[in-house]
């Protein structure tokens, strides 16, 4: 079934591409989910807790081993196609430099700051970091030539692949060293694939062959890739820094409960960054025709964003303990509270990314990247002191600094559209989350789940009815719009 669809579409269309990545990367996330619930449950709360700071230490390094190039070295293919080898090697050089940089500071880290962790563990996150890199590497030259399918279709058997393994090794056997090592592996198996099919599919052309560039080129990768890698290093204090923050301050118990709520949330941070990655297009392409229908798609995807995300975080909210029961077990009972939480901060995230779209579809990417330093230092601080008393509080300070960087996200998004979206939207826009948000934690946890299931119908059923008005107010007040001409 899938093939007769592939057929359907040439090998370099948007649909092809799209819909590949779309479903792949769900299904990609899904089942890492169940993996990642597999493992929780194998190792103590305290084991899948290092296992967590592990991999935010490798995500902080990897960020600095990527020199932020992905965007860069992409673009020079998609401009270049006929002549993708030489960029590729180029890319090789600069990648090899931003690997070396970070598995030495890696390597300083672990020793100075993480002194008890074996000479083995060091190896096999080096090793990540290397096989990361290569992935990055082969992906950029897979993105520029259109050719998308190969990144899904490889990270979904692989990911399957990885979820058998870890059935089938015995739960006496399985350890964070384990883990990372069957994990590591699979990576580099992955970089092995990905080779293949890239030069299998003659991905790797040459036109013009200028012997002894590569230094040149990949220097010039590096330097125009800096303020990518900026906004990457800042955003990893505001989502992997935290997770240090919290294993230094309360221990690798709480970043079980942070992390496991984390991974239950996957699904739906996926679907938010695809959707956004699919209006870009389409809001740049407006912003140029027509402003006042810029606007308008503005107004309808917030509304749109804060409805679906309310929902999402209410039925999470009244159920969270019988969620995490019936996944982790009585181990992660901690967890609810915590999931329930960052529930409701996927909708501001949703809100930022959303905001990210509209500044570069405006053109106003330098803009953008000043927001992304503030909203670091701000949050930073707020974040450091809340994981002084847990994930609860951890997950609570995320929501507390995702409202004072919306404060001035609003503004400055206010004011790339023609005219500001009027005081009264504004109101019933976040009205519409902050009463659900304060309802939500006013229903006490152990109430039966009969009572639980009738409140949360009738919570449902109340916002339906105000959300049909409200939307009704919508299509009369753009009827009368249409009509006063």
């Amino acid at each position: 079934m899938i093939k007769v669809f592939l057929e359907k579409f040439p090998k370099k269309s948007f649909v092809r591409n799209f819909s590949v990545l779309l479903s792949t990367n769900l299904l990609v996330s899904l089942i890492g989910m169940v993996t990642s619930i597999y493992i929780a449950r194998v190792l103590s709360p305290i084991h899948y807790g290092e296992y967590a700071v592990i991999l935010s230490t490798i995500a902080i390094f990897q960020v600095m081993a990527s020199m932020g190039l992905s965007a860069t070295v992409t673009r020079a293919v998609a401009r270049n196609q006929e002549n993708s080898k030489p960029i590729f090697k180029a890319s090789i050089w600069a990648y090899s430099g931003g690997f070396f940089i970070a598995s030495f500071f890696l390597l300083l880290y672990m020793l100075l700051v993480n002194e008890t962790n074996s000479g083995f563990m060091i190896v096999l996150m080096i090793l990540s970091l290397f096989s990361q890199s290569l992935w990055s590497i082969f992906e950029n030259i897979a993105f520029g030539m259109q050719r998308m399918e190969y990144s899904g279709l490889i990270n979904l058997i692989l990911t399957g692949l990885l979820f058998v393994t870890y059935i089938v090794i015995p739960k006496a056997y399985i350890s964070v060293a384990l883990v990372l090592m069957v994990t590591v592996v699979a990576q580099l198996f992955k970089d092995g694939l990905y080779y293949y099919f890239c030069k299998k599919n003659k991905l790797f052309t040459v036109e013009v062959f200028e012997k002894g560039s590569y230094k040149t080129n990949a220097f010039q990768f590096v330097k125009d890739s800096l303020p990518f890698l900026i906004m990457g290093g800042f955003s990893m204090m505001s989502n992997q820094m935290p997770i240090l923050f919290l294993n230094a301050n309360s221990g690798a118990e709480q970043v079980a409960f942070f992390n496991t709520a984390n991974k239950l949330l996957l699904p739906i941070t996926l679907f938010i960054t695809t959707a956004m990655t699919a209006l870009f297009p389409n809001l740049s392409k407006i912003y140029l025709v027509d402003k006042e229908s810029y606007k308008e798609k503005i107004k309808t995807s917030l509304f749109a964003i804060a409805l679906l995300g309310i929902f999402g975080a209410i039925t999470v909210s009244f159920f969270r303990s019988e969620i995490v029961s019936l996944l982790y077990g009585k181990a992660y009972q901690n967890t609810g509270l915590v999931m329930a939480y960052q529930c409701w901060f996927i909708i501001a995230f949703a809100f930022f990314c959303f905001f990210g779209s509209v500044f570069s579809s405006s053109d106003k990417q330098k803009l953008l990247s000043y927001l992304s330093i503030a909203y670091a230092v701000v949050s930073v601080p707020i974040l450091w002191v809340g994981s002084h008393y847990g994930a609860e509080y951890l997950s609570l300070a995320f929501i507390i600094t995702s409202v004072i960087n919306m404060s001035y996200h609003w503004y400055f998004m206010q004011k790339t559209l023609p005219t500001p979206l009027t005081n009264t939207f504004t109101l019933k826009l976040f009205g519409l989350i902050i009463l659900p948000f304060g309802f939500c934690f006013l229903i006490p946890e152990n109430l039966g789940l009969g009572l639980k299931i009738f409140i949360y119908l009738c919570t449902i059923g109340v916002i339906g009815l105000l959300v049909k008005n409200y939307i009704i107010s919508l299509i009369n007040e753009k009827f009368l719009k249409s009509n006063s001409f």
